[in-house]
């Protein structure tokens, strides 16, 4: 029976580094999903900052559409007001007509620009996030090749020691008889 020890270690090592190889295979293999899912999110992200700056750019029209409608009506109400005083001096009303009008084109200007700074912004955020989340697959799939190796590793030297273990048991056994 003691002769049979080497050759029962040297099985349960092989079937040891099977079964280690298998594990780590599997372990390889969600990583890789894992990078898959990763890969898919930076798309979402990327996806979700573009439709974050069109929402921002048509909020930004139409707050611009109700300013444009505010000072309309605000520029009625100057004229009426104008009008209704009796003064005659058209000139300086002219002059102090265009100066608002001309502010609230300035305003109009400034709120497009921001519009577009802010949806800029959105859509950069998105793509950063994705840009990372796509390192961060990257490194997974790094992880899971590197797991994969080593699983081979594992199994070559697993077996390696088995045929060792073998060849010991033989060595020790086989020319004198293995007394069973």
């Amino acid at each position: 029976m003691a002769a049979a020890l080497p050759f029962i270690g040297a099985v349960f090592g092989a079937i040891s580094a099977v079964k280690q190889h298998k594990a780590g295979k599997e372990a390889s293999e969600m990583q890789e999903q894992a990078a898959d899912r990763q890969r898919q999110a930076a798309l979402q992200q990327e996806s979700l900052g573009r439709k974050n700056q069109q929402l921002v750019l048509k909020e930004g029209a139409e707050q611009e559409r109700r300013a444009t409608i505010e000072e309309g009506e605000a520029a009625a109400s100057r004229r009426a007001a104008a009008a209704a005083s009796g003064t005659t001096g058209v000139g300086s009303q002219d002059i102090f007509m265009g100066a608002q009008k001309d502010k609230f084109l300035e305003e109009v200007d400034w709120m497009r620009s921001s519009s577009k700074s802010r949806g800029e912004m959105a859509r950069q955020e998105g793509k950063t996030s994705g840009d990372l989340t796509r390192a961060s697959a990257a490194s997974t799939d790094a992880s899971a090749r590197m797991t994969a190796s080593r699983a081979d590793s594992s199994l070559w030297s697993g077996l390696g020691s088995a045929v060792g273990g073998f060849g010991d048991a033989y060595t020790q056994y086989g020319k004198t008889g293995f007394g069973w």
